[in-house]
């Protein structure tokens, strides 16, 4: 098939990253994507990947200033302005990995948005974020991409975001590119697309590598050699489990009162809909627990079973695991919610 997406994959090879770099790259080959190698012209990468000019004076300042890394994908959008041959164009660094077709697995966003990010973040969501501070936008424009990998960009939403960052870096050096991808392309109205109400894609996406899900379909940070990795993966839920289905998340608090904080969905894959947190990410269980894990992969509660629909439990971050009891002062449960 003729494919809509092509990965544009930026990378540097060094001795600590070559294997994986190589094995990340081909994990898109291997799922029938089509994918080319872009870096800076002045560092080592596969071969034939496209070397990107860092100082050529009609492109976007790029000079020694290598943590905004989006720069070398619009200078490579307009250094080749006249050929791109693709309707979208996805951004990926040398830590993403694949399990999928892209066309396939955005088919259904395809068409019909300009931009297709896994995760947006509007100024009232953060309005302490360091990097919207440093911009000097009218506040209903400030827009995240976090992070700023797996983001799909028709070819013309691609080329304008560049034109826009060639003709007002001054405006937009001191900030990063997580907010400035974002912002732009409110300012310049494209039509947005979040991916962060689709579990399989948000929950294996962040800055931190993590536990993955073997379900999961595209990962990132993948810094390691996936087949050597076996048990670096969370468990998926017991598969006689009855415990998939809809429960009241809450934890108690003044004068022992019950509070709700929100119904989780525990789905059969070990992924939970409904999160009020990103500490309420994946799930598996044992016979008498169910445990609850963020999206990074760790622990955060261990809940005991009292009774079949109902379990307590203690919230940590990595701490050793206390036994829940009803008179603790503080503590989570969970209760089925019929």
């Amino acid at each position: 098939m003729n494919s809509l997406i092509k990965t544009l994959f930026l990378h540097n090879l060094n001795d600590t990253n070559k294997e994986v770099t190589l094995q990340n790259y081909n994990s898109f080959l291997q799922n029938g994507n089509e994918i080319e190698g872009i870096l800076d012209d002045d560092l080592q990468g596969l071969e034939n990947s496209f070397k990107v000019p860092v100082k050529k004076k009609d492109l976007i300042p790029r000079g020694s200033r290598r943590w905004n890394p989006e720069i070398v994908f619009l200078n490579y959008f307009i250094e080749n302005k006249n050929s791109l041959t693709h309707k979208y164009y996805m951004l990926c660094e040398w830590d993403c990995y694949t399990k999928v077709n892209l066309d396939i697995f955005f088919e259904e966003y395809l068409n019909k948005y300009d931009v297709i990010s896994p995760h947006i973040m509007t100024y009232n969501e953060d309005p302490n974020w360091q990097w919207f501070k440093n911009l000097n936008f009218p506040k209903e424009k400030l827009l995240g991409f976090r992070p700023s990998v797996f983001i799909l960009f028709s070819k013309e939403a691609a080329l304008s975001i560049a034109n826009f960052y060639k003709e007002n870096w001054n405006k937009l050096e001191n900030s990063n590119s997580e907010a400035l991808l974002g912002t732009v392309a409110n300012i310049l109205n494209l039509k947005i697309k979040s991916l962060s109400e689709s579990i399989d894609l948000y929950n294996s996406i962040s800055w931190f590598e993590c536990n993955f899900k073997l379900e999961t379909s595209i990962l990132h940070p993948v810094k390691f050699l996936i087949s050597e990795n076996k048990n670096f993966y969370i468990n998926s839920p017991n598969p006689n489990s009855q415990n998939a289905g809809n429960w009241i998340f809450g934890r108690t608090g003044f004068g022992n009162k019950f509070e709700k904080l929100n119904n989780l969905i525990l789905n059969k894959n070990g992924t939970i809909e409904n999160k009020p947190h990103f500490n309420e990410n994946f799930w598996n269980d044992d016979e008498n627990h169910i445990n609850i894990y963020n999206y990074q992969g760790g622990l955060t509660t261990r809940f005991k079973k009292v009774t079949p629909n109902f379990y307590v439990g203690d919230f940590y971050n990595g701490a050793a695991i206390k036994d829940p009891r009803l008179n603790n002062k503080n503590f989570h449960f969970l209760k089925r919610n019929n």
